[in-house]
């Protein structure tokens, strides 16, 4: 049962009880940008206790700092191998008996932590073994650093456009222009690279895009693409006429043939000769 000035988790943000009202918990929010915090009446079960009050106020939980950890993450971790401690028990353990304000820190701490495994403030907190923790900083690592490489791929972008460069490009840069590309060609209707980038993501502009940061040049075409037309030729065999055909023929395979077509042709048409003086 929660009471006044308790403090909540709320979808995933911290809430302070204003008071029980009709068998609801009337709370507050923390404010959206400019935006005032938003006060509304929610039921129990849609919220995890974080702290017993009294909390002073919301504005005191989100300027709460953590101390230095008392028990390191790691040490807590082997401490409670095997078994599943509660939220506030770990907590205590690693910082210390602190006031209710500081248990959402606690929990973005715990949540973040390799270490543990946190679902909700009221449920048993999972400990990771130091193979599972090992594992999961590795795949955070990997995670910060290809979101690094996106960035630093945007700017390089961004640069490439505005001086007209390819140079500004790595070739290795390919792979995250290719969404770029087949929006230009109509074969996407969303680019990550432009959107990334600050560019519309239109045919259009992308194909303004590749041709100003010089990854395309003006000899790439993509409207045969974008309307689904073929760039190659039949590839039909021509079936020889019939043995039993008994009409006249004759043979000019000696003659001159002058080609007036590209001289790749193949086309048995382009060609004229003169025959009989004519």
């Amino acid at each position: 049962m929660f009471r006044e000035k308790d403090l909540l988790l709320y979808k995933n943000l911290p809430a302070v009880v204003l008071r029980i009202e009709n068998g609801k918990a009337v709370i507050t929010l923390p404010p959206k940008g400019k935006a005032p915090g938003e006060t509304k009446s929610i039921r129990e079960k849609d919220a995890a206790l974080l702290a017993r009050g009294p909390v002073s106020g919301l504005e005191e939980v989100l300027r709460a700092e953590l101390p230095e950890p008392e028990t390191p993450p790691e040490e807590a971790a082997e401490l409670f191998a095997g078994e599943h401690p509660p939220f506030p028990e770990l907590a205590s353990l690693i910082w210390g008996n602190l006031p209710p304000e500081a248990a959402w820190a606690q929990w973005q701490a715990l949540s973040s932590s390799p270490w543990f495994r946190c679902t909700s403030p009221e449920e048993p907190v999972c400990i990771r073994s130091p193979e599972e923790a090992g594992e999961e900083l590795r795949v955070r690592e990997e995670r910060q650093q290809k979101e690094k490489d996106r960035e630093a791929f945007f700017s390089r972008l961004r640069r490439a456009v505005h001086e007209r460069n390819r140079d500004c490009l790595l070739p290795g840069d390919g792979v995250f222009l290719q969404d770029a590309e087949a929006l230009a060609l109509g074969q996407s209707g969303k680019s990550a690279a432009l959107q990334g980038a600050g560019f519309r993501e239109t045919p259009e502009a992308a194909h303004s895009v590749l041709l100003q940061c010089g990854w395309w040049d003006r000899r790439k075409n993509p409207w045969p693409a974008r309307k689904g037309l073929r760039l190659t030729g039949a590839a039909a065999a021509v079936e020889p006429p019939p043995e039993e055909d008994d009409r006249q023929r004759e043979d000019f395979t000696h003659m001159t043939a002058l080609a007036i077509d590209n001289a790749w042709s193949d086309d048995p048409d382009d060609a004229v000769s003169f025959y009989g003086g004519k």
